[in-house]
């Protein structure tokens, strides 16, 4: 269950008791943030002589396709905050029908931007991943908009953005090397497709709730025809494939590029039962 720090306090108290966290994994600069959480807590950077006892290699784990992901709260914005579980399955088949509509490749620099919190980092990371791209995380705090975004981007070679139509809107100037763009989370105006269009770039629109597993319904989108949220994903799942839980016998080990902002990763019981506590909507 990933928790973005910049979450009120409020907030991750209520998921951490909403959710039923047991351990939290954390660095020693959020002590503010995590304190007071009702959960375990476990500092990387503070726990380097106590990871160093235990084998570096990765455990020999069987998952089950139905067996849970990862669990996404949801804003809240329309009444409590609802965790949203994910399953192994689910998220395998989003992969498979949407890697090869995003057509990201291992030539490819994608910008990791979004708060891993919001599941639309998703479309951002493990597309990447599977290609065996590299993964560029973004900048700190105040270059994440506007004029420096748009000169860190140029300067990373961003080929593939990820990001919702009103951060768009403030970048200052084209990205030279942008051959894909993905918009979701937010209606995208058709003057913003115009002012984005060019020879060899695909714009796609992409929607979905929480609930379907990131994205329903995508559709390509180009200057001289209206802006729609384009037809649904196919729903072909495949069961041999999502049964193993593993990577496509084509990807290539992904790659990671530049310093990101820290996060927050947590374990829970994933009880899934209505919310337990009070939690006023934002």
């Amino acid at each position: 269950m990933p928790l973005d720090p910049v979450f009120p306090a409020d907030r991750l108290a209520f998921i951490a008791q909403d959710a039923g966290l047991s351990d939290l994994v954390t660095a020693s600069s959020l002590r503010g943030r995590t304190r007071d959480l009702p959960c375990g807590v476990l500092e990387l950077d503070r726990a380097q002589a106590r990871l160093a006892l235990h084998p570096d290699s990765r455990p020999s784990v069987n998952v089950a396709p139905e067996s849970l992901c990862y669990v996404v709260y949801t804003s809240g914005t329309t009444g409590w905050p609802k965790g949203v579980a994910v399953s192994h399955a689910n998220i395998v088949n989003f992969l498979r029908v949407a890697a090869p509509i995003y057509q990201v490749t291992d030539a490819d620099h994608v910008y990791q931007g979004l708060s891993i919190a919001f599941d639309f980092a998703v479309e951002e990371i493990w597309p990447t991943w599977m290609a065996g791209a590299t993964l560029v995380a973004g900048p700190r705090e105040g270059r994440r908009v506007g004029r420096e975004l748009t000169a860190f981007l140029i300067e990373h070679g961003i080929t593939v953005l990820c990001c919702v139509p009103t951060l768009l809107m403030t970048l200052e100037s084209d990205l030279p090397r942008l051959r894909s763009l993905l918009v979701s989370g937010e209606a995208c105006p058709a003057d913003l497709v115009r002012r984005w269009s060019r020879p060899g770039r695909r714009i796609l629109n992409a929607y979905g709730p929480t609930e379907a597993t990131v994205t329903a319904t995508c559709g390509e989108l180009t200057p001289h025809r209206p802006v729609t949220i384009g037809t649904p994903y196919p729903a072909t799942a495949s069961t041999s494939w999502t049964a193993g839980c593993g990577r496509s016998p084509r990807a290539r080990a992904g790659r990671s590029a530049s310093a990101g902002p820290g996060w927050l990763w947590a374990t829970s019981t994933a009880r899934t039962s209505p919310p337990s506590a009070s939690y006023p909507t934002p």
